[in-house]
């Protein structure tokens, strides 16, 4: 199984207590200027000779790019539209941390009349990190399938204009069993796949594999099954993946749990009701907590960009959240 929680970072060994993350984080910092956009980076995480490499390795763009040292960090200078400054900071930080980048697409393209699966995402707050990583990844990853995408805002502060085009349903505020229920019960495809909205696919063969692991007494699968400390098996929604029959039959999301272990207790009622369930291997990654880290962060508006553009690698990430919400 290609279990891609903890991340890598490609620039070399990156470990830090939290609060040497935290002061990094607090170096990473851009402002606009007119039709200048100005990155200012912590060349601890990410050198000037990596990001300069980088940047020469992007395509030719309407922006124009100037980098420079600036005591311990680095400086970069993009100069044009702000939505096409930003689209080359997303590239550059998808070929420093070695993941893959595709523009958002015309989203309204994505919603067959009969598809094959049906994605449900449970959005809080992490909405950029969606829009820019998880769509993104679910359309470059699915292109031999009809699929469809479902997002459902159980949160507050997430910019739902820039999902205009797909299906977009309200829940109530912080319920997640309930907003995965009524994806669910939107849902027009023979499967179902749930998302949490800090994670993102890197296998084009997710799809064949969900359901090729899926037999008639093994109803869901998932690429990440943990094991509590009181021995409990626990599915995570990275994707979670069964028959979309198979969920409405056994009852879905078990509404009276609002405490967060909505996944843990999916996976006991699975056991209970004698349905199996199992591991799939699948390339993912998942940050595992930007949610929980953007409620409780003092500043999380801009932890928001930082997660949505992977401004750091992910093992880093998950630091830092990991630290957030533990403080």
């Amino acid at each position: 199984m290609h279990n891609r929680r903890s991340g890598s970072n490609p620039s070399g060994s990156i470990a830090h207590h939290g609060d040497s993350l935290h002061s990094l984080r607090q170096r990473i910092r851009w402002r606009r200027k007119g039709q200048t956009l100005a990155l200012t980076y912590p060349e601890e995480i990410y050198s000037l000779a990596a990001a300069t490499e980088a940047l020469g390795a992007l395509p030719a763009d309407r922006v124009d790019a100037k980098i420079s040292k600036l005591s311990q960090n680095w400086r970069l200078e993009l100069s044009g539209k702000g939505g096409d400054s930003w689209q080359v900071v997303a590239r550059l930080f998808a070929r420093l941390n070695g993941t893959e980048f595709q523009p958002i697409p015309p989203l309204h393209l994505r919603a067959p009349a009969r598809p094959l699966v049906s994605c449900i995402i449970v959005l809080f707050a992490n909405d950029i990190f969606v829009c820019q990583q998880l769509i993104p990844s679910l359309l470059r990853c699915s292109t031999n399938h009809a699929i469809e995408i479902v997002v459902v805002h159980n949160g507050l502060g997430a910019d739902l204009e820039a999902l205009r085009g797909l299906r977009t349903i309200p829940s109530s505020l912080g319920l997640v069993a309930n907003a995965y229920n009524r994806g669910v019960a939107a849902a027009r495809g023979t499967y179902i796949a749930l998302f949490h909205d800090d994670c993102m696919l890197r296998d084009s063969n997710w799809i064949e594999k969900c359901v090729g692991h899926l037999t008639d007494s093994v109803v869901a699968v998932s690429p990440e099954i943990r094991r509590t400390p009181i021995g409990l098996d626990c599915m995570k929604c990275v994707p979670l993946f069964m028959r979309q029959k198979d969920f409405i039959d056994m009852g879905g999301f078990d509404e009276r749990n609002i405490i967060g272990f909505e996944d843990l207790d999916f996976t006991c009622s699975l056991h209970r009701q004698g349905k199996g369930f199992g591991p799939v291997p699948l390339d993912y990654l998942h940050f595992d907590g930007m949610s929980t880290a953007l409620l409780h962060d003092s500043n999380p508006q801009k932890l928001r960009v930082i997660f949505g553009y992977l401004m750091l690698p992910p093992a880093v990430l998950r630091q830092l959240c990991f630290s957030i919400c533990c403080r």
